[in-house]
C-alpha cells in the first residue's frame, strides 16, 4: 500500500507529500479556519437542503441496519459525552425544552381516547425503564404511527406503543411507520406538490 495519494496531475501519479504529512498539514488548517469551515458548511446546508436532505433519506433507508448499529456504537463509545452535551443543550435552551415538552403532552391527550387502557400503557412505560435498567442502554417509548405527521395521526394507547433503544426511536422520529407509502416519505417535506397544496390551502383560508 502506497503512502502516497493518488494525484493524475503528477507524472508519476502520486502526491508530493505523504498521507500522514498530508493528514498533518489538513488538521493544521482546520484548526486554523475553524470559523470560515463552519460558516462555509452552513451556507452550503442552506442552498442544498433539498438535495442533501434526499440524498439522506436514500442513503439511510437503503443503510438502515448500519446507520443504526453506527449510532449505537458511537453512543457506547461516547456515553459520557453525549449525556454531557443533551445536558448543556438542556440547560442553554430552557424555553425550548419546555416548548417541546408542552407540545409533547398535548399531542399524547388530544390523541389518547376515553377508552384508552391507561394501566396498560403505564406497563409499557414501566417496560422501558425496566429495559433501560436491565440493559444500562437508554429506551424509549415509541409511537409504531406517530402522533403529529403530514400524512398520519396516530393514538396514544397500548397498540401504538412499543418500548426501543433510545437510537431507533431518534433515527426513526416520526419520518416513519408501517405500510408507510414512497411519496410520504420525510413527511413530505422533500415533495414540492405536497408544498404546492399547502400554499393553496393558505391561499384559501
Amino acid at each position: 500500500m502506497s503512502s502516497f495519494n493518488k494525484d493524475k496531475r503528477k507524472k508519476n501519479g502520486l502526491r508530493a507529500s505523504c498521507k500522514i504529512c498530508q493528514e498533518l498539514s489538513n488538521k493544521k488548517y482546520r484548526q486554523n479556519n475553524r470559523g470560515k469551515l463552519s460558516q462555509y458548511r452552513k451556507e452550503y446546508h442552506q442552498n442544498n437542503h433539498g438535495r442533501l436532505s434526499q440524498h439522506s433519506k436514500k442513503y439511510y433507508q437503503n443503510n438502515r441496519d448500519k446507520v443504526l448499529q453506527r449510532t449505537q456504537e458511537y453512543y457506547q463509545d461516547n456515553r459520557d459525552k453525549v449525556l454531557q452535551r443533551t445536558q448543556e443543550y438542556r440547560q442553554n435552551n430552557p424555553s425550548k425544552r419546555r416548548a417541546l415538552s408542552a407540545r409533547r403532552r398535548a399531542a399524547k391527550h388530544n390523541a389518547t381516547p376515553p377508552w384508552a387502557d391507561k394501566a396498560a400503557i403505564n406497563a409499557i412505560y414501566a417496560e422501558a425503564l425496566w429495559l433501560q435498567e436491565f440493559t444500562g442502554e437508554p429506551y424509549h417509548v415509541d409511537h409504531i404511527v406517530p402522533l403529529n405527521s403530514d400524512f398520519v395521526c396516530g393514538l396514544h394507547v397500548p397498540a401504538n406503543l412499543q418500548s426501543i433503544p433510545s437510537v431507533e426511536n431518534l433515527a426513526k422520529n416520526n419520518h416513519s411507520w408501517p405500510e408507510q407509502l414512497p411519496c410520504q416519505t420525510r413527511r413530505g417535506i422533500d415533495h414540492q406538490w405536497w408544498n404546492d397544496l399547502q400554499l393553496r390551502i393558505e391561499c384559501n383560508d
